[in-house]
């Protein structure tokens, strides 16, 4: 092997970033290795023997086309290097920058397919962070909806302290492992999110939030896993990276107030349908392996089948309730002297809203939202006189409305009607004009 200490040819600021240029007039297709500083790249036999202990090893390897960097002692050589934002290397007449270093199959990657992937994944993280939220309030109380961002924040910053890990051990020039972990961490951040929600739907040992609280975990986690390899492999590119990051979580943040129309379970799956498709576009650009592409074609159409018959035909069942929630539906559902029953639930922004029947009170409907805040629906053929029932006049709302002098009853605006009972007492206390505002379109 060749020992070299490269020269300098020049030292210049461009466009506001410190550049040096260094000069390997010996080197040939043999190896040339080089000792670094603090500084920089030492040039002087004196600088290498005094900053010892600060050096660096490296070794550069050059072939008929390109130069690939393998790192020995200091990773990311020469990027980790403090004190120069760019070095050109030169040998003879021919120059590169080793910001624009081509890998071998690195810079394959970047295209129209990459900035989609990086979309897609930021699209399924916003759609699945909403949506557990919703999971999670009609499943527990409704303030365990905020533990989701939580563990949305958890799982990205632990994925990306893992590619970082990862990353630091690797002496591959093009970061092959790392490039592979893209179509890898897609693949099991749709698996992930089709396990933990059958987990949660079928096995009642998760209807505990310990036990769920992981399992919405691991999601967030291959997804921190696949951004943060894809701002790592293309550092150079994080501007348009980050663009995608975001245009992605901007749709996804729009998409799911569409989308949630189609119920929980129903938006869990199709953001696993959503996850698998970079794995696709990864695999099937790049890949020439038929086990892996007819792996992958196996995923995404299991995953689209079972994203419809779910919503053709609700085989996973409904979100459960908790057992120690306190959600006033639950008790109604078990209480022993009741017969009550779902006949019609709907999915919104607002949550989940059901409507229930009792067989033992035929004259009444019951609307929960989130399994919680109860509103009554009565039976009413606009007869007045039979209107006036206990369950009204006895009701508290209805004392204030019956006392107010009869110039204030000539209208009354009703914010949040739900079932329509204050509608009723208003009309019972001598309501001329009613004008009932309900924000929720379920309940109408």
């Amino acid at each position: 092997m060749a020992q070299e200490i490269p020269s300098v040819d020049e030292k210049k600021e461009v466009q506001g970033k410190k550049q040096i240029t260094l000069n390997f007039n010996k080197l040939s297709k043999k190896d040339a290795a080089f000792r670094g500083n603090g500084m920089g790249v030492a040039c002087k036999k004196t600088q290498v023997r005094k900053n010892r202990d600060q050096g660096v090893r490296g070794r550069v390897e050059l072939d008929s086309t390109e130069f690939s960097m393998r790192n020995e002692g200091l990773r990311n050589w020469p990027a980790s290097l403090p004190g120069w934002d760019d070095i050109v290397i030169r040998r003879g007449v021919g120059e590169m920058q080793t910001g624009e270093l081509k890998s071998k199959t690195g810079d394959e990657h970047v295209g129209w397919a990459f900035y989609l992937s990086v979309a897609l994944i930021s699209i399924s993280v916003l759609m699945l962070e909403i949506g557990l939220t919703r999971m999670f309030s009609v499943m527990f109380d409704s303030h365990y909806g905020f533990l989701v961002i939580s563990l949305a924040i958890l799982g990205l910053g632990v994925g990306g302290i893992y590619v970082h890990s990862r990353a630091g051990k690797i002496s591959n020039p093009n970061l092959i492992p790392i490039q592979n972990l893209l179509p890898i961490s897609s693949g099991l951040m749709a698996l992930s999110i089709l396990g933990m929600t059958i987990l949660i739907v079928k096995v009642s040992i998760f209807h505990h939030i310990l036990l769920v609280a992981p399992l919405a975990f691991a999601p967030f986690f291959f997804a921190g896993i696949f951004l943060a390899a894809a701002f790592r492999l293309f550092p150079d590119r994080s501007s348009k990276v980050y663009a995608a990051d975001l245009i992605g979580a901007s749709i996804g943040s729009l998409l799911i107030l569409f989308v949630l129309k189609l119920g929980g379970i129903n938006v869990n799956l199709l953001v696993a349908v959503i996850t698998s498709l970079p794995a696709g576009l990864f695999i099937f650009r790049k890949s020439s392996r038929k086990l892996e592409k007819m792996a992958l074609l196996f995923l995404m159409g299991g995953l689209i089948s079972i994203f419809l018959l779910n919503y053709l035909g609700s085989f996973l069942r409904a979100i459960p309730l908790a057992r120690g929630a306190h959600k006033e539906m639950a008790h109604l559902l078990a209480h022993p002297a009741r017969k009550a029953s779902v006949i019609e639930s709907r999915w919104s922004a607002f949550g989940r809203t059901d409507l229930l029947v009792d067989e033992k009170y035929p004259d009444e409907m019951v609307f929960f939202i989130d399994g919680t805040a109860m509103t009554v629906m009565y039976r009413f053929d606009e007869d007045l006189i039979r209107l006036d029932s206990p369950k009204l006049s006895n009701f508290s709302g209805y004392f204030p409305l019956e006392l107010l002098p009869e110039k204030e009853k000539e209208k009354v605006l009703i914010i949040g009607s739900g079932g329509g009972r204050e509608v009723l007492i208003s009309l019972l206390a001598g309501a001329k004009e009613i004008t009932a505002v309900e924000v929720n379109r379920d309940l109408v």
